[in-house]
């Protein structure tokens, strides 16, 4: 969707209805505190190819000895150049039991290092900030695909990229970079990051297990 939807009163319930390609019938009474909102949560997984991560290096900004503080991770990918870096998601909503519930545009913008965006955005062109891989490249820049969700959640997978075998002179040059991998971060605050998780490195975390959401954010339709 390329242009915001200013939507007011009730018709919302039918926007909502026909984005999530449903009947959607007409919201039965809710809570007084929640009158008037639809709740949504998205929680991005680790994006790494394989369904257990490999754990190289934890909360950091930089993975020096000692790392940096920061809000990244580093994961190994497999160890293995041009090895595929994910967009793993579950999404929620209480508007609808299974829809689109945010868009995501790629781009190359490499920084340092080589750096690969996936810029969220909600149905209605609300921007919610960046997801970012680091020491990744993108085929496809410019490419668009929807997140899933609903009532009992939604998951989405799409390749974003490669975890690439070389890095620019300048990464290299800082010690940013010895080996392929992936380092994902996200534009906080905006992403809660889960920073009572992943503090064991040299560790596999399961990277679709629900509660090892590497970031989340929430928010609400209104009308």
């Amino acid at each position: 969707m390329n242009s915001r939807l200013l939507v007011t009163g009730v018709g919302i319930a039918a926007v909502l209805g026909a984005i999530a390609g449903l009947n959607f019938p007409s919201p039965g009474p809710l809570p007084a505190a929640d009158a008037g909102a639809y709740a949504v949560s998205l929680r991005v997984q680790p994006g790494t190819e394989a369904d257990s991560g490999w754990l190289t290096c934890s909360w950091h900004r930089e993975c020096w000895n000692p790392p940096t503080p920061g809000t990244a991770l580093d994961w190994s990918n497999q160890a293995y150049a041009n090895q595929p870096a994910y967009w793993k998601s579950w999404g929620y909503t209480d508007a609808f039991s299974s829809g689109t519930i945010a868009l995501v545009i790629l781009s190359q913008r490499d920084l340092t290092c080589s750096r690969v965006v996936a810029w969220v955005r909600d149905i209605f062109n609300f921007d919610k900030s960046n997801v970012y891989y680091t020491h990744v490249r993108t085929w496809t820049p410019g490419w668009e695909f929807s997140i899933s969700g609903g009532s009992n959640w939604g998951k989405t997978s799409f390749s974003v990229g490669v975890t690439w075998s070389d890095e620019l002179d300048e990464c290299k040059r800082l010690n940013l970079w010895d080996a392929p991998h992936l380092h994902q971060g996200a534009d906080t605050p905006r992403w809660d990051w889960n920073s009572s998780h992943f503090l064991a490195i040299e560790t596999y975390y399961p990277t679709w297990d629900f509660a090892h959401w590497q970031y989340r954010q929430d928010w609400t339709w209104a009308y």
